[in-house]
């Protein structure tokens, strides 16, 4: 017979077993616990001190920039914004107060209307006639064809006044209502000239009356053949958005400079110190979050 010392010692055996297996258990789950919080307090502390240097390399670009922007080097220089409708107002004016700072002259905006991308027969014959192409012109090719002859118009600048038979094609476009001015708005397309620079401002809005790459992407790429400094900017980044489209199009002669987050005061200083260095050094650039250079240099 089994005394019931013996059940007893053995229970007590179980239950000690049973115990020092859930502290050695627990002992282990603990230290890879500990081992992974400690990795990971080591990386976020290392995350930290990395914004911490952004942050100040960005300070120091700021405060740097401040004195390039407050030396008014785009002081009086022309320049035409030219705006759909699909454009973010946060980004228009960011533009506007970033040009304002610099001392840039803002003679008007352009903002091209529903009749330029209409295919209404009558509205492709009006538009047509407008710039005169061809009466067998393919209706789907009159708005990059219209932006070549935009972008002519505004690199060479109105007629000469001795020439007073020869048509103004913008001012015809505006009249024609395919075009219109705004913010500031102009009495006649004989006060826009030639410009310093053309800044092209569009975006992915829902229902957008006009799609960037049917009118601004070919504008964009048309100003920059003309040599005129061209910037092309949206509010933010997008696989398919306005700027990616236009760096995928490719650029003429002129120097050309995008910017993916106008709606920043960093989009801005993007946006002037870009053209500062397109007018000066002949130099373009893509700039903002979807690039790889979120900043231009300033020297």
């Amino acid at each position: 017979m089994i005394s019931w010392r013996y059940h007893l010692v053995s229970i007590v055996a179980v239950f000690l077993a049973l115990a020092l297996g859930v502290l050695a258990g627990t002992a282990v789950v603990n230290q890879g616990l500990v081992k992974n919080l400690t990795n990971t307090t080591d990386r976020l502390n290392q995350e930290n001190a990395d914004y911490r240097a952004q942050i100040g390399h960005l300070s120091d670009y700021m405060n740097q920039a401040s004195t390039v922007i407050e030396s008014l080097r785009l002081n009086q220089v022309d320049v035409i914004l030219i705006a759909d409708d699909g454009a973010d107002p946060a980004a228009l004016n960011q533009v506007r107060s970033a040009l304002s700072v610099a001392g840039a002259h803002v003679v008007t905006t352009l903002v091209p209307l529903a009749s330029l991308l209409s295919t209404d027969p009558a509205d492709t014959k009006a538009l047509a006639d407008v710039i005169g192409a061809p009466a067998q012109a393919n209706p789907a090719l009159l708005p990059a064809m219209t932006a070549e002859i935009l972008a002519a118009r505004l690199a060479q600048g109105p007629p000469p006044a001795a020439r007073p038979g020869q048509q103004d094609v913008l001012a015809n476009l505006l009249s024609g209502g395919f075009i219109d001015t705004r913010e500031p708005g102009v009495k006649s397309a004989a006060d826009i000239g030639i410009p310093g620079a053309v800044i092209v401002v569009s975006g992915q809005t829902e229902g957008a009356i006009t799609a960037p790459s049917t009118f601004m992407v070919p504008l964009v790429k048309a100003l920059s053949s003309q040599g005129v400094v061209v910037a092309a900017g949206e509010a933010r980044p997008a696989p398919d958005g306005f700027v990616a489209l236009v760096k995928k199009d490719g650029a003429g002669v002129g120097p050309r400079v995008t910017v993916d987050d106008l709606e920043s005061e960093l989009g801005g200083t993007a946006l002037v110190v870009g053209l500062q260095r397109a007018i000066d050094q002949r130099t373009g650039g893509d700039y903002g979050l979807g690039s790889g250079q979120l900043l231009p240099p300033l020297s």
